[in-house]
């Protein structure tokens, strides 16, 4: 394979064969849950990412087919899931686009995620300069009043939030609801994943009274968009209940625990929604934070 003088047909045919032994090792690490994953699924994880940068550096693969492999390789993992054994790979994928591509679309998914794994593992250092990257060029490339910007601006106010650092959150948490409601409009998902943001950093700072409205607000978008026994449902039921129980409306809060409880139980299909700190129960809906590949995309 490694033969620059061999025949293009010659070539040709290692590609393929190089094809094939990807596909293999990505059918390997595959898996429907994070519950499912076994060591044997890390491995293939593993061994597919090793042969597929070694093939890049080798000139058989280019890098959007690299990037398309490592996103398929990726699939199945959420940000705090096994970061220790993939954090390594998206440093590798993110200096690769850097150096050739830094400006490419895919370059700032790849800044994200590398971000949104350091920020599951509390490296709020590491992450704060990778969303700040990401949000400085979305900015240039596409304007400021961009979807993505918004998702940018989310990324980055989470992370301040996380912090504790309440001050910085909160105007980008307002810059990104304003424009997901120009763009997308009242009652899009999006709109509903800013708002609990914003009503959970009112929650965290004990402004109940901010925070109330925005969080019903969220509640009522995902009920009419995603419909009543959705997780994200279930989730946004959650925080109401718990904003309640802060303030001691404990008759207002246990329907609204109660219903989100039975959500939590029912056999949809889909995961349920992990009972955290209200303002960080729920990411954006369709944002870099949530998936690498956009989804509002």
């Amino acid at each position: 394979m490694k033969n620059q003088s061999a025949k293009p047909e010659e070539r040709a045919v290692a590609r393929k064969r190089i094809d094939m032994i990807l596909h293999y090792w990505k059918e390997e690490a595959a898996f429907s849950k994070l519950a499912e994953c076994t060591s044997s699924h890390l491995k293939a994880y593993q061994r597919g990412m090793t042969i597929a940068f070694d093939r890049y550096h080798d000139g058989f693969i280019e890098l959007p087919a690299l990037d398309a492999l490592f996103s398929a390789l990726e699939k199945p993992y959420d940000y705090t899931a096994f970061v220790s054994a993939r954090i390594g790979w998206w440093r590798k994928l993110v200096d690769l686009w850097e150096r050739h591509q830094p400006e490419d679309e895919r370059s700032l998914i790849a800044l994200s995620g590398l971000g949104g794994l350091y920020r599951a593992q509390g490296q709020y250092a590491k992450a704060e300069p990778l969303y700040e990257r990401a949000l400085a060029i979305w900015e240039k490339a596409l304007g400021p009043e961009h979807p993505d910007v918004a998702t940018a601006l989310n990324n980055l106010a989470g992370l301040y939030g996380a912090q504790g650092q309440y001050a910085k959150a909160e105007p980008l948490y307002g810059r990104a609801l304003a424009i997901w409601e120009k763009a997308l409009g009242p009652e899009h998902p999006n709109m509903a994943a800013s708002l609990n943001n914003l009503a959970g950093l009112y929650h965290a700072q004990g402004q109940y009274a901010k925070a109330e409205p925005l969080y019903g607000r969220a509640l009522a978008i995902w009920e009419k968009a995603l419909g009543p026994e959705h997780p994200n449902v279930a989730a946004s039921l959650n925080n109401l209940g718990w904003l309640y129980k802060a303030q001691g409306q404990y008759a207002k809060a246990e329907p609204l625990y109660q219903r989100a409880l039975a959500i939590s139980k029912r056999p949809s299909g889909r995961s349920t929604p992990t009972w955290r700190q209200p303002w960080k129960t729920t990411r954006p809906y369709c944002g870099i934070q949530v998936v690498r590949r956009k989804q509002h995309r």
